[in-house]
């Protein structure tokens, strides 16, 4: 895609599941890095889910299923080359503890990526959660919107 095909397809993106605080974030994001990825899946579902058992309705069990599920942000590709990317205005050693939870849940998916970069992007951090991220290999990046 061209840089002016990328901007189009960014500002009519809409992502459901994220929080509209996060939208323009993860917009930033896309614009800075999507031509470097083949694809990105957005609101992405991890993990078992909650199954309340087999006294409730097929229909009441797969929704329950569905929406007590982890979702991603959004995962970025590039061939079987994963990176977690997870939004926030300000980002937070919660939003580490994710990514953490998420990246392991992406290991072991039937879909297992051969390896998973994982980034938080962010309007604003403090330095202690910086040092975290570092120390769990994840990258900040912070934008301004």
């Amino acid at each position: 895609m061209t840089p002016d095909e990328v901007k189009a397809y960014v500002d009519n993106l809409r992502v459901p599941g994220l929080i509209p605080e996060e939208v323009p974030v993860l917009k930033a994001w896309l614009l800075k890095h999507y031509a470097e990825y083949d694809r990105v899946d957005y609101n992405v579902r991890l993990g078992k889910g909650y199954d309340p058992g087999p006294s409730y309705p097929d229909y009441a069990r797969s929704m329950s299923i569905l929406n007590s599920q982890y979702r991603l942000d959004a995962v970025a590709w590039r061939g079987n080359v994963a990176t977690i990317v997870e939004c926030k205005v300000r980002a937070s050693a919660s939003a580490i503890g994710q990514i953490l939870l998420y990246r392991q849940l992406l290991s072991k998916a039937d879909t297992a990526p051969a390896s998973i970069a994982c980034v938080l992007a962010c309007v604003s951090r403090g330095a202690d959660v910086l040092s975290l991220a570092e120390s769990a290999d994840i990258s900040v990046e912070t934008f301004a919107v």
